[in-house]
């Protein structure tokens, strides 16, 4: 089995990898804006990808062999028109309902397909594969008003529930980068559309907070129940669909990164090549489909019970085309997941990837355990734990990087 890593966002600047820096001063924001006007995006600086030629070369000892990497994120640094709040009347429902209106740019930001190639190059270079994620289930959330650069994360629900909206992007920013990544096929295990959309149209999940004026004012509303979800179903479908028929006409494998098994289940038997739009709840999972996995089952809804004999990674059980990968899993420290039932009192993340690996797995991603380096270490390290990195290196048969990268 390969295993492959989460590097989601380098320094944890989520929403602020690839295109416009959004951490710079305002006047250096001005300048750098009046260069890309000028066409010298070569001249502009691009620290946050500094590291990740150090960074593949640790992965590649420890034998890791794929690295799954966020692009848009939640759209933070990815100006349009707006995003600006709509009017909604009667006022008592933008309780549940964070209703944003925005409108792509026509033209991609050359920012975004000039960091996605240097990228790819540095890929290219360590013999290693990628899977670019496009958005994250973050682009439809909860806004604010911009800043004095214009940005703001979130509410931009409109590029999957708007027919004309989706276009402009599929056509302008999903069509450049895919051109961009056209002569690095081989670096590209598949192209993400979507990371966890089911987050998007589930009514509780982490879109699902309100603030806690709102809460006081609505004492009956359950907490995590307080959204009405941005996108429908059948919307975001449109949305996936549409992608993955872009991503396969220019000849890459594409996927998505459900967050549940069950998303896989609900697919139901299509081609998802040249598809016809779904009349109802028919989700997509791309050329190579993909799921995660935290051992959080709940009455059907979440995750499944356990990994082990569970038939997973059958594909044809699935009828998706192809058996499933592991694009999300936890290690054994549990930071973000629960203990895996069938390991009860061995449960290491070493018997973990062997579990998988016994389960039909042919690669599984693992997420990042240390979101916060100490003080002694070497700028964006690996955030994997000493003991997690050490079990993916036994297994693998691979060796340890420095312990301050």
């Amino acid at each position: 089995m390969r295993v492959g890593f989460n590097y989601a966002w380098p320094y944890n600047l989520y929403g602020a990898t690839f295109g416009p820096n959004p951490h710079v001063p305002l006047k250096r924001w001005q300048d750098e804006q009046n260069l890309v006007a000028k066409g010298q995006v070569a001249k502009i600086p691009v620290p946050l990808l500094d590291q990740l030629k150090r960074n593949l070369d640790n992965l590649k000892k420890m034998k890791i062999e794929v690295v799954r990497i966020f692009l848009l994120s939640n759209g933070f640094n990815w100006p349009g028109y707006g995003p600006y709040p709509r009017s909604i009347s009667p006022p008592s429902e933008t309780l549940p309902y964070h209703d944003w209106q925005f409108s792509p740019p026509l033209k991609t930001d050359p920012r975004f397909p000039y960091h996605l190639e240097l990228m790819l190059k540095v890929f290219r270079d360590t013999g290693m594969q990628v899977i670019p994620s496009l958005v994250d289930f973050g682009i439809v959330g909860k806004s604010r008003s911009r800043d004095a650069k214009g940005l703001a994360p979130g509410g931009r629900a409109d590029i999957i529930k708007d027919s004309s909206k989706r276009h402009v992007f599929m056509s302008t920013m999903l069509n450049d980068l895919l051109k961009t990544s056209k002569p690095y096929t081989d670096q590209i295990y598949a192209w993400e559309v979507i990371n966890e959309p089911y987050w998007c149209y589930s009514p509780i999940g982490p879109l699902s907070a309100a603030d806690p004026q709102v809460m006081k004012a609505n004492p009956d509303t359950l907490i995590g129940f307080a959204r009405k979800p941005e996108v429908t179903e059948d919307e975001m479908n449109l949305f996936i669909g549409e992608a993955i028929d872009l991503i396969s006409s220019k000849g890459f494998p594409s996927t998505v990164g459900h967050r549940f098994f069950r998303d896989l289940l609900d697919r139901k038997a299509k081609e998802w090549n040249g598809m016809k739009p779904p009349q109802s709840f028919l989700y997509y999972g791309g050329s190579k489909p993909q799921f995660h996995y935290y051992a959080k089952p709940g009455f059907g809804l979440g995750d499944p019970y356990q990994i082990k004999d569970q038939g997973l990674f059958n594909g044809s059980v699935l009828d998706v085309g192809s058996k499933p990968f592991l694009g999300e899993f936890d290690s054994a420290l549990n930071v973000f997941g629960n203990p895996w039932p069938e390991l009860k009192g061995n449960d290491t993340t070493g018997n973990r990837l062997k579990v998988v690996e016994a389960a039909g797995c042919d690669l599984a991603l693992i997420w990042p355990d240390k979101g916060t380096p100490d003080s002694s270490s070497k700028p964006d390290p690996i955030k994997l734990a000493y003991e997690t990195r050490k079990a993916v290196a036994d297994y693998t048969g691979g060796t340890l990087p420095p312990a301050d990268e």
